[in-house]
């Protein structure tokens, strides 16, 4: 679980979403002045996507990641998408290890009868937080996005401080992805590992399958 064990978390971002205007990708400090963006993204139109989707505790089921236990959530408000998931230690989804959230803007393209769907999602935020004290302190040792991560408290992650590691670059840069809803079961995209033909880093590379597990809308 060493680099955040964001690797797969935000792989994760590229499976969510629906129609919006995309926002400058890799924000720095002084792009967080306010909250997440509102603008026109609060009149936007309400997609098939619309509301909250559920993910219960399993493992992850990506092609990258196939083992990792989380929960996750998503919350699709007109052209705006907030993302959440959450990696634990055991297999009841009981001990928490560390939560991945992002807050950003998407645009959704159906593709075909049966429900899939091309996405963009675009983060705006990115928070990480640690839910150990080892977490943290192994992620502070290595001044990691700069350090200053503190036990069960969210921080902000910001492009200047977290460099040009592989494992941080999808989570400030626009993400390609598909999706499938079939009634109120979303499919998520199965996102390759950083560099694979299949990892969601641009229109060309994105998943051509979906995973099997199923978030649901609550």
């Amino acid at each position: 679980m060493k680099r955040l064990a964001l690797g797969f978390l935000l792989g994760a971002l590229a499976c969510a979403c629906k129609q919006g205007s995309q926002t400058e990708s890799g924000a720095t400090k002084s792009d967080f002045a306010g909250t997440a963006a509102t603008s026109d993204a609060t009149r936007a139109e309400a997609t098939v996507l619309e509301g909250n989707w559920a993910l219960p505790c399993g493992t992850f089921g990506s092609s990258a990641n196939p083992q990792a236990f989380t929960t996750g959530t998503k919350t699709f408000t007109g052209n705006q998408v907030s993302v959440s998931y959450t990696t634990y230690d055991d297999d009841n989804c009981t001990v928490k290890l560390s939560t991945f959230r992002t807050e950003g803007k998407f645009k959704l393209e159906k593709n075909g009868s049966d429900g899939t769907h091309f996405l963009d999602v675009t983060p705006i935020m990115t928070f990480w937080t640690p839910h150990t004290a080892d977490k943290a302190d192994e992620n502070n040792a290595e001044r990691i996005c700069g350090g200053g991560f503190v036990q069960n408290q969210e921080k902000l992650l910001v492009k200047d401080d977290c460099g040009d590691a592989p494992a941080f670059k999808k989570s400030f840069s626009t993400l390609y992805g598909i999706v499938r809803v079939d009634g109120d079961q979303l499919f998520e995209g199965d996102v390759g590992p950083a560099g694979a033909a299949d990892d969601g880093t641009s229109a060309t590379r994105r998943p051509t399958r979906v995973r099997s597990r199923a978030m649901f809308r609550n």
